[in-house]
């Protein structure tokens, strides 16, 4: 898609700015003051397309916002393939009230942004990210991915912090057994002695099963309470959010389509809390549960108690006998339910464990898939601007994100975090770090890393405590190496003054074919003989179906560049508009550009020259 027309509506510096573009070159000129600037955030603004860095991207929404006023700004996008146009409109607050299309890919740089790209990470990648086929799609898939590895982590830890619990009660309760036997043997004897009758014994061994009985179903009751209750929160914070969700458009129903998605969006919340409500009756119905259990233990507790006195009346130490043995039954009974219990916790680890790997073999696919990409764009690339410009990918150079999830996650828990941190992200993975920490696997970490026993130890100690949800969802991204050939070494364009990083980023950007393409006043920071040469060189090799719009103050970049159009800005002070719009042919374009630009009778006389030339060859 091109953009092929730009309207503000209502208020503001540009009110009634109506521009019409088409695939080319498309150069905005005129006086300082005149809006040009205004136009390429307003772009970036009505189509959301981002930047390199968050701060160009801030200052950007924050000018357009000021430039709208209360007003609105619209762009229609139209296919080359078939002709048809979309619209997207946004007002001055950021709401979308217009029809939307599918999320365009679009380039915005503002004035300083040029030289930004080649000195961080992010812009680097960004810069190559450009040439990639599908960008959206994969990277949404993969925040999709880390999204659902932190939901996976908070469960996960939930249940090994469970599962070491149960283990602990577990072990507590190991004599249980023993004890049990012993205290049966007693009673046996002591009931021999008192010469007790069968139904005596036979209602003595009946009332201790029961008791046994009430105490697993109590245990069981309680942790399912346990269970609904935790449900019951996450199922009300999905609920609260849905209803953010579904109260939050902010747009015109303007299709079967959208409004399908609006009915079904209120379904959902509407099914949520009902989820919620549901969950609620079974959480009281479970407290009815147990009222029922203390009922029936108080009833059979008299009765026990009637028939123990009776049994001590015929020999002492009976009725003591007898009630240690239904205490160690109950006992028995809580210890098998917590043996159920974490047998199924245990369980359940596994499968998270099991479905967490698979997400990491999903997310790695992915990110197979788009180093490759890189990969291939950047051998493309360095043959295309040989030997000026040379450009490299490395696989998972950027740990940064890595590293300040483990800080977050270590602060505060007596662990030398900023030591650990860049060790940690060289050598293991988001993913071998989880596992270590969950089967509190020090050797295999001391191993992996060259930690100190102890230090691992303590690591593992402390990240176990608290859950590595942010660690394993953190963000592990490829580097780009942009280098530029200065005399007869190549540089690293971080280490390359503002000047010569333009001179590696910009070939780069203008080789991108098809999306549209807007810089704001792309000369500065460039001497005349590269915009020129290298720069009017690129212009000059664009495809028939590139589109470029600047904001220029250099003759050169319309002149040579052979623009398809050149739009002359002017102000009355109060506003500004535009005074005239058409191809380089026009006299009165002619006379802008010669009158407005910096260089613009020289920036004719070469290009008649560039001409004459041309003719005699031919």
């Amino acid at each position: 898609m091109y953009i092929s027309r730009l309207s503000v509506e209502d208020e503001g510096f540009l009110a009634g700015l109506d521009l019409t573009f088409g695939p080319g070159l498309s150069v905005i000129i005129g006086a300082r003051g005149t809006g040009k600037t205004s136009i390429i955030e307003l772009v970036r603004f009505c189509l959301d397309a981002g930047g390199f860095t968050e701060d160009a991207v801030t200052r950007g929404r924050q000018q357009a916002m000021a430039i709208l006023g209360g007003g609105a700004v619209t762009v229609e996008l139209t296919d080359p393939a078939t002709g048809v146009v979309s619209t997207i409109s946004r007002t001055f607050a950021g709401q979308v009230v217009g029809s939307v299309p599918l999320r365009v890919r679009a380039t915005v740089l503002a004035q300083n942004e040029v030289e930004a790209v080649g000195a961080q990470a992010a812009g680097r990648l960004h810069l190559v990210d450009r040439f990639r086929d599908t960008p959206s799609h994969d990277d949404a898939e993969m925040t999709r991915i880390r999204s659902q590895l932190k939901s996976i982590s908070v469960e996960l830890h939930e249940v090994i912090q469970e599962s070491r619990a149960l283990r602990d009660r577990v072990e507590d309760e190991t004599s249980i057994t023993a004890d049990l036997d012993r205290a049966r043997r007693e009673q046996r004897t002591l009931l021999d002695n008192a010469k007790a009758s069968t139904e005596d014994q036979d209602r003595l061994v009946e009332f201790q099963a029961a008791s046994n009985a009430l105490s697993t179903r109590q245990a069981t009751v309680d942790q399912k309470a346990m269970d609904l209750e935790a449900l019951r929160a996450r199922v009300s914070s999905v609920a609260s959010y849905a209803q953010t969700v579904s109260g939050s458009w902010g747009i015109e129903e303007s299709s079967q389509a959208l409004s399908t998605a609006v009915e079904a969006t209120l379904e959902a919340t509407q099914l949520l809390n009902q989820t919620q409500d549901r969950v609620s009756t079974a959480i009281s119905l479970l407290q009815k549960e147990r009222e029922i259990i203390a009922s029936e233990r108080a009833k059979l507790e008299e009765l026990s108690s009637e028939l123990r006195q009776r049994l001590n009346a015929l020999e002492e130490g009976v009725g003591v006998a007898s009630r240690r043995v239904a205490e160690l039954e109950e006992r028995g009974g809580q210890l098998a339910a917590l043996s159920t219990r974490l047998e199924s916790r245990v369980a359940r680890y596994r499968e998270l464990a099991s479905l967490r790997d698979a997400e990491y073999e999903r997310l790695e696919a992915f990110r197979d898939r788009v180093f490759a990409a890189r990969a291939k764009i950047a051998e493309d690339v360095s043959t295309k601007l040989s030997p000026t410009v040379r450009v490299s990918v490395r696989r998972s150079l950027d740990t940064e994100d890595y590293q300040n999830a483990i800080v977050r996650t270590l602060r505060g828990s007596g662990v030398h975090y900023n030591s650990l941190a860049p060790i940690l992200a060289e050598r293991i993975s988001p993913q071998e770090l989880a596992t270590f920490v969950e089967t509190e696997d020090s050797d295999g970490l001391c191993s992996a890393t060259g930690l100190t026993r102890e230090r691992a130890a303590s690591l593992i100690s402390a990240l176990g405590s608290v859950g590595l949800s942010e660690v394993v969802g953190s963000q592990i991204e490829d580097g780009v190496r942009l280098e530029l050939m200065d005399g007869a070494e190549y540089k690293a364009s971080d280490r390359l003054s503002i000047g010569q990083r333009c001179t590696a980023v910009l070939p780069m950007l203008l080789g991108a074919n098809a999306d549209p393409l807007l810089i704001d006043q792309p000369e500065d920071h460039l001497d005349n003989a590269f915009v020129a040469d290298t720069l009017v060189s690129a212009l000059r090799q664009r495809e028939a179906t590139d589109q470029f719009i600047f904001s220029s103050h250099n003759a050169n970049i319309p002149v040579l560049g052979e623009a398809d159009l050149v739009v002359v800005m002017e102000s009355d002070g109060r506003r500004g508009f535009v005074s005239h719009a058409a191809s380089l042919q026009d006299p009165e374009i002619v006379a802008s550009v010669t009158s407005i630009m910096e260089g613009g009778a020289e920036a004719f006389a070469r290009r008649s020259r560039f001409y004459a030339k041309a003719a005699r060859r031919s």
